[in-house]
């Protein structure tokens, strides 16, 4: 299975989840597919430890991933896009000083930490 099959099935997974919550469940949506998400992970450690071919076979998907590329190049632009989708911009503009001062302060300090 190559890294598009596997995203592929990821996301139709979370789909398949999101469904489930909004259908019969009813929890807010990071709540539900973060537990739907853990019950289908202790699934998979029982089924492993009592078949070693799965435990294989998912060791070797997940050493084919980069998780430093995957966690920066794609999955922290996808979680940025979606949190600024909820942003208010008449809360941010009332904000924006603050926003404005502790930015800048930041990547003052972080350059600083970085020169050092």
């Amino acid at each position: 299975m190559n890294l598009f099959v596997l995203f592929s099935f990821l996301i139709s997974l979370a789909a398949v989840f999101s469904f489930i919550n909004i259908k019969w469940i009813r929890l807010p949506s990071g709540i539900a597919l973060m537990a739907m998400g853990a019950i289908i992970s202790i699934i998979i450690a029982v089924t492993g430890g009592s078949s070693h071919q799965i435990t294989t076979y998912i060791r070797d998907q997940l050493s084919t991933i980069d998780f430093s590329e995957f966690i920066l190049g794609i999955l922290l632009s996808f979680l940025l896009f979606a949190g600024s989708l909820h942003v208010s911009y008449s809360r941010l503009k009332d904000s924006a000083f603050s926003i404005l001062i502790f930015s800048t302060i930041g990547v003052f300090i972080s350059t600083l930490l970085v020169a050092y």
